[in-house]
């Protein structure tokens, strides 16, 4: 890509004396810098450790990566993205240019991801589109759809990938007093359709072929919001069963039995007991066991003495993020930036260990955004 192309692009997407960073070695020195200058500079800054000690006097619109971004290594990328994080205000862009990953793999189609491949005089590292995905979203910056360089080339041999600045904070992070502001119709929370979650419909959908309810049986949804869960269940497994949602906000259970011809309550799950609810077939405890404002211990036991000979029982564990409009795959934790995983482990030992004990010989765990735990005798 010439620097005719690139200024074309910058016309065409809008970018007005866009702030440059860029990248390479130091000479002499053996290390690398790091460092985002003016247009208007005529040098080569590196990569620098200690880029974050760097004064910042204010925040851009957009950053655009010099430097054609498949031909540094990871770890200059990363430096890149992190800077870019701190330097583009919320909203802002930033911009890089990279090789085409299918036009890499067409000239090498043996390379595997990271591999260097000789395009056009430079060396040039295959990353899948799914590699800079992940990349991106290590940071509070959210991809957006590649644009062909030239634009309107199907076989472009370079792409412009855009990403966006995003607020760090979660919706769902903030600390509310009202349970039905923070999971209501209203909420965040709602926003989030794990239905429309290819991992986790796939494991949702798992589970509904080994829970199998039966005509006569009960589902029994402990948390169920507006009930979406049920629709894990196809038609026919539905037919002849009956399906009881509880959750303590009114607004997720009026909107539930405006979607569903099912049974719903709203009830503080802490008192299930106030609820004749008969035997219960199946249970489903799905990302509601983790909320500190319950007694784990207490509910599992009440539930226990409901649960039919044969019961099956689903629960999850959030193993992600929701923020940026969108799921990440690393867990907020408030405490610290990065989330100790030892703490979800810690639940679903505990977990295993408790159903073992009542006689539950056959535990199942797997997922990915949401650990799952499948529970039969």
């Amino acid at each position: 890509m010439n620097i005719e192309q690139r200024q074309q692009m910058e016309r065409q997407l809008g970018l007005e004396n866009p702030q440059l960073v860029f990248t390479g070695s130091c000479e002499g020195s053996g290390s690398e810098e790091f460092q985002a200058v003016h247009p208007s500079a005529d040098a080569r800054l590196a990569l620098d450790t200690g880029f974050e000690a760097l004064p910042l006097d204010t925040e851009y619109a957009n950053v655009l990566l010099e430097p054609i971004a498949s031909t540094l290594s990871l770890r200059e990328l990363r430096l890149y993205l992190h800077r870019c994080a701190r330097l583009l205000k919320v909203g802002g862009e930033g911009h890089l240019v990279m090789a085409n990953p299918d036009h890499l793999r067409d000239l090498d189609p043996a390379c595997w991801p990271g591999q260097p491949v000789s395009f056009e005089g430079e060396l040039h590292r295959y990353r899948p589109l799914r590699q800079w995905w992940e990349l991106l979203r290590l940071f509070p910056l959210e991809p957006k759809t590649p644009i062909a360089v030239p634009a309107g080339d199907v076989r472009a041999k370079f792409l412009w990938l855009r990403f966006e600045r995003t607020n760090t904070a979660s919706p769902l992070a903030q600390d509310f007093i009202d349970d039905d502001q923070k999971y209501g119709t209203d909420s965040s929370y709602r926003r989030f359709d794990r239905l429309e979650e290819p991992e986790i419909f796939d494991d949702w959908c798992y589970a509904a072929s080994k829970l199998r309810p039966r005509p006569g049986e009960t589902v029994l949804s402990l948390g169920c919001n507006d009930g979406r869960e049920f629709e894990m269940f196809r038609p026919e497994q539905q037919n002849g069963a009956r399906f009881v949602g509880i959750d303590v906000s009114q607004s997720a259970i009026d909107s539930a039995r405006q979607r569903y011809a099912h049974e719903f309550h709203c009830h503080d799950l802490m008192e299930l007991q106030d609820l004749e609810l008969g035997q219960v077939h199946i249970a489903l405890l799905l990302n509601v066991l983790q909320c500190t404002s319950l007694d784990r211990d207490s509910i599992l036991n009440r539930l226990m003495k409901q649960l039919s000979s044969n019961a099956r029982l689903l629960i999850s564990v959030p193993n992600c993020h929701f923020g940026a409009r969108d799921i990440l795959r690393r867990p907020l934790d408030r405490r610290s930036k990065r989330h100790d995983r030892s703490l979800i482990h810690k639940d679903l030992r505990y977990l295993t260990r408790f159903f073992f004990r009542n006689g539950f010989s056959r535990i199942e765990s797997f997922g990915t955004y949401d650990a799952f735990l499948l529970v039969q005798r």
